[in-house]
């Protein structure tokens, strides 16, 4: 039951990322995009079990598209990170005790020895990042980073598959190599 709350946690995570979210992409300098033929993954993972085996699959999709194939002897290896963090927001707005003061000036000195009224909205969110690490294995140095973060909300519960591979989409969408 904890894998299943803590997967759903990340694949929420991963949809509100996508769900126009800022991402980014940084290159590494001295990549050589052309030459590389393969890939493999990091062993293990930040994430549960389905998390895990969904992310792999869209990024091994998104990969092949690129023309790169899996391979246990790999020219670059693939490292996952899925992070979910809970936020609080609580944005202070200041209003007055006397509405009409606002919309008639002459009014203000009626309502002056009012205190000021403060309307605090306390907002409670899950906020989630995925981040793929791409690595030279010969270099033995990353070439390239992509990331996405974003709010998690409940409907994103409902499709992880849908989630995860928006997400990872999106992440890709910076790629330094085209889909062919």
């Amino acid at each position: 039951m904890r894998i299943w709350i803590a997967s759903a946690l990340l694949v929420s995570l991963l949809l509100s990322a996508c769900a126009g979210s800022p991402a980014s992409s940084a290159s590494g300098s001295g990549a050589r995009w052309g030459e590389y033929r393969t890939f493999g993954f990091v062993p293990g993972g930040s994430s549960s079990g389905e998390v895990n085996s969904i992310l792999r699959a869209e990024i091994s999709r998104q990969l092949n598209a690129r023309g790169l194939t899996r391979s246990s002897n790999p020219d670059l290896l693939v490292s996952i990170s899925v992070q979910t963090q809970e936020k609080v927001r609580a944005p202070k707005v200041a209003g007055t005790t006397g509405g009409a003061a606002a919309r008639y000036p002459f009014l203000e000195e009626y309502y002056r020895q009012l205190p000021p009224s403060h309307t605090t909205n306390i907002d409670k969110y899950t906020e989630g990042r995925l981040t793929v690490d791409i690595l030279d294995v010969q270099q033995k140095r990353m070439v390239w980073r992509g990331r996405t973060q974003g709010r998690i909300t409940q409907e994103m519960y409902a499709n992880p598959q849908g989630t995860l591979a928006a997400a990872v989409s999106e992440v890709f969408r910076r790629f330094p190599v085209q889909s062919r």
